[in-house]
């Protein structure tokens, strides 16, 4: 960033001015920040997914179809395996600490990649707006928590700067980086397909412009093969096995396995229902009417920013191009901020229709704040020649999205430091090898971790899973049942 005087001591000075107030401004917000939330470094989580299958879901040895944690059963269960240890071994605050790794990772992604090497520095506070767009309300909330979008975070960030810095400046190796990427992030958790759709429509744009050749396309999507198999494969092969479909019971539309529903699953209290959720969600989150996209409540502004920055942007463009009435508008780095934009875009429109719940979106939001940030900043510098008065629009802009964001608690107890909330309950089982435990409320998937049991035991849900009640009731056949409901206290 360079800022024009009458001489270059002069200049000097401004500069170290401005990055004296971004440090200030940096360690305001810090310390905002760790205030408002410190409380989630302490304790240990039992949120409903934790309860209900992440914890047996690791340690699971019997036939699925009886696995007690309805669909949720059937996910792969290699995230659940790396995060149990942290969960039941790792005491307070430790593994607090230990989950911050990957807001450390967001941040040096976001800062030496996204704004120093992908777009150029076009900040009038780089290091306050890298901090700040890495805490969104979803991101909050999973510190310490083991569902799994805030870990993955950093892999779908590197992923996309690996992705745009690839197509963007025809950097074949990057785009191949990028495949394999996205082939780990998928086989981790399939929720973050959407990003890798708008990926592929991007990749199709270039492909139609000839800017990359045929070539590179298949070799993108060979990389991100290679990377998504190997990790995918044993269970995938277990679930086509057992019920015809690879990734069974989701992409069914697809599969067609007898076992389930012959369509694509969809959580429909989430997402896009009509055209107007388009508009109305953005504005539904900034106000904290967050239904449509999260069981809990949560306030954050960035979505609905993005959408008015990203408008502002393209009527900026268009006034620029066709009447001249803009002076230059972000120069050279226009081309990077809209690819960056259309990505955010398109990412935003597949997961609204596909999934639309929040804490899946951790990335693209994160994401959002810096286009929207850089956005601003040029509509106001092609208005106002004053450098002070662009920090002051950037600085009003970071601390107006700090300090409306909220969080949720989905489910963290801040005061317990050893253990899982629910290891206070003993119970006792029968030994019985031929034991058949019906479950009669969730979540209670964790009694089967809990107990520590024969694994011989079977365990069915409530009261029966529905994926093949006939297979269920054959292999309970003749076996003694016990009725199991989960009271806390």
């Amino acid at each position: 960033m360079k800022i024009y005087f009458l001489n270059k001591n002069q200049l000097h000075e401004h500069e170290d001015g401005y990055k004296f107030l971004d440090l200030i401004l940096f360690l305001l917000l810090l310390s905002t920040i760790v205030y408002r939330n410190i409380w989630r470094v302490f304790g240990k989580d039992y949120n409903w997914d934790l309860l209900n299958y992440h914890l047996n879901n690791a340690t699971n040895t019997q036939p699925l179809v009886l696995h007690p944690a309805g669909i949720q059963s059937f996910i792969s269960p290699i995230l659940d395996k790396f995060l149990l240890p942290i969960h039941t071994t790792i005491p307070s605050p430790y593994s607090g600490i230990l989950m911050l790794i990957p807001i450390f990772l967001n941040y040096a992604i976001v800062r030496f990649f996204f704004l120093k090497r992908l777009l150029s520095d076009n900040y009038k506070l780089p290091i306050s707006t890298s901090l700040v767009a890495i805490f969104p309300a979803m991101a909050i909330s999973e510190i310490n928590n083991s569902m799994g979008d805030l870990i993955l975070t950093p892999i779908a960030l590197l992923a996309i700067y690996c992705f745009l810095n690839g197509i963007i400046n025809s950097k074949t190796v990057f785009v191949y980086l990028s495949g394999a990427c996205f082939g780990v992030l998928l086989a981790l958790k399939l929720s973050f397909v959407y990003i890798v759709i708008a990926a592929y429509l991007l990749f199709l744009v270039m492909l139609i412009k000839r800017v990359h050749k045929l070539r590179d396309f298949i070799i993108w999507n060979l990389s991100m093969i290679f990377a998504f198999v190997p990790l995918v494969f044993s269970h995938s092969l277990k679930l086509y096995r057992d019920f015809k479909n690879p990734f069974f019971p989701f992409f069914n539309g697809f599969f067609h396995s007898p076992n389930f529903d012959d369509n694509n699953f969809k959580d429909h209290r989430f997402g896009f229902h009509s055209l107007s959720d388009f508009f109305t969600i953005p504005l539904n989150i900034a106000t904290g009417r967050t239904s449509g996209t999260s069981e809990l409540v949560f306030l954050d502004i960035r979505p609905l920013l993005f959408l008015l920055t990203f408008s502002l942007g393209l009527l900026m463009v268009i006034f620029q191009t066709y009447r001249g009435v803009y002076k230059p508008f972000m120069g050279d780095d226009i081309f990077k901020f809209f690819w960056l934009g259309n990505l955010i875009l398109l990412s935003y429109i597949i997961w609204g229709l596909s999934m639309g719940i929040s804490r899946y979106f951790i990335p693209v939001e994160i994401l959002g704040l810096l286009f929207s940030v850089a956005i601003f900043t040029k509509f106001f510098g092609n208005l106002v020649n004053s450098n002070l008065f662009l920090h002051f629009v950037t600085v009003l802009l970071l601390v107006t999205v700090t300090l409306t964001t909220t969080s949720v608690n989905w489910g963290h107890d801040p005061i317990r430091s050893h253990s899982i909330s629910f290891q206070k309950n003993k119970y006792s089982f029968s030994e019985d090898p031929k034991a058949v435990f019906l479950l009669l409320d969730q979540p209670l998937a964790f009694l089967k971790f809990e107990s520590k049991g024969n694994s011989s035991q079977l365990w069915v849900g409530s009261p029966f899973n529905d994926y093949d009640k006939f297979q269920q009731l054959h292999l309970i056949k003749n076996r003694q049942i016990f009725s199991l409901s989960y009271q806390e206290d």
